[in-house]
């Protein structure tokens, strides 16, 4: 059946393969989550490598072909004790690309800091479902993590979610 690709202006707008169209997916951009990164929790020689170091837990993440939702919160401790009763809390410990790959095969979020501190993973993640907030042209997971991170902003926490489908797309929501 074969591969093929449909392109406007250079740009790939629909791939198929094997008989199946489908939208083609866009790369994890490092640049991007590292913007928002620094965006959230500042720019300083500390803060760069972490963001590197999650930019790679981010790409190990998406080559398990799983789905995940990983939370960034500088208040992830006490987040971690609020949710305990929906989640599964843990001695810190800190994250890295072999042991995300065990936490994401846990339905749920996996929550740490800003400095690879993670106190819990399989987090199911509240939030206020509202008109304003999601969209039905996106899956749960995508929503769930966007009313979260809309709740907590409300309520004053600095955090970014990086969601990651199953099929390899990447979002970051800050």
């Amino acid at each position: 059946m074969g591969k093929w690709a449909f392109y406007l202006d250079d740009n790939c707008i629909l791939e198929y393969e094997n008989g199946i169209p489908h939208l083609p997916k866009p790369e994890f951009s490092t640049e991007i989550f590292k913007n928002s990164f620094f965006e959230c929790f500042g720019k300083t020689e500390s803060t760069e490598n972490y963001a590197e170091k999650y930019s790679d837990i981010i790409e190990s993440a998406v080559k398990e072909q799983n789905g995940a939702i990983i939370v960034i919160n500088s208040n992830a401790k006490d987040e971690a004790q609020r949710l305990s009763k929906q989640s599964t809390c843990i001695n810190t410990k800190k994250l890295d690309k072999n042991n995300i790959k065990a936490l994401i095969k846990i339905d749920g979020a996996v929550l740490a800091d800003q400095e690879l501190n993670c106190y819990s993973f399989g987090v199911i993640l509240d939030g206020i479902a509202s008109c304003e907030v999601g969209t039905p042209a996106r899956g749960s997971r995508y929503n769930s993590s966007y009313r979260y991170w809309y709740t907590r902003k409300e309520e004053g926490d600095k955090l970014l979610l990086v969601v990651i489908s199953d099929d390899g797309m990447v979002d970051v929501i800050k």
